[in-house]
């Protein structure tokens, strides 16, 4: 089974390590890390969510990786990642609703840290953040604002 990234929850997973990484850049790199696992997992097992308790929909399911909420729709022989939340925030259908999403990035089963690397890379100017994985050692490094989750 093929796992998708809507972008938005993409630009979520930036925005979360972006505002774990200032207080603790290596909770940051073990979070995302932890995601990526769980993710990737969805592959192999897209039923292991339990369905969202807001919507009560078999096809949007959720796994969490604390404090976040990973939401997710499967369909055919697809799992599509629609939204991260963290766990205090509301949630709002309309994110994980089919209408209005297109493309994604694609994550397959043999995903490697220049793939965990590549999703950490900020696009927007007024934040930097570096992730350096290398034999084992990781640095997470993020300068600009903050921003909320």
């Amino acid at each position: 089974m093929r796992v998708v990234w809507s972008p938005p929850a993409d630009r979520q997973v930036d925005e979360a390590v972006e505002y774990i990484a200032p207080d603790d850049p290596t909770a940051a790199l073990e979070w995302l890390e932890c995601l990526l696992e769980r993710v990737k997992a969805l592959a192999r097992l897209p039923d292991s969510g339990r369905v969202v308790p807001e919507i009560r929909r078999e096809d949007i399911r959720e796994i969490i990786v604390s404090p976040y909420r990973v939401m997710y729709r499967r369909k055919d022989d697809m799992v599509k990642i629609a939204a991260i939340r963290h766990e205090a925030r509301a949630v709002d259908e309309r994110e994980v609703s089919p209408k209005g999403e297109s493309g994604g990035r694609s994550a397959g089963a043999d995903d490697t840290a220049d793939a965990i690397t590549a999703l950490v890379l900020v696009r927007r100017p007024e934040t930097s953040c570096q992730m350096v994985l290398s034999a084992g050692q990781a640095r997470v490094s993020v300068s600009g604002p903050r921003a909320g989750p």
